[in-house]
């Protein structure tokens, strides 16, 4: 169970940076990279406060 909701919470942190990243593409703007890491850090610790 808890394996599980690693890999959906891995595969939602990998398609969410990948369409903040083609974002960031298309706007070029760095305020979209600090919402990125922002989003990846908030993920990891609510990851981790779960567990």
């Amino acid at each position: 169970m808890l394996k599980f909701l690693h890999s959906v919470l891995v595969s939602l942190s990998y398609i969410l940076g990948l369409f903040l990243f083609l974002l960031s593409q298309l706007l070029s703007e760095p305020l979209v990279l600090l919402l990125l890491s922002f989003v990846c850090v908030f993920i990891l610790f609510y990851y981790y406060k779960k567990c």
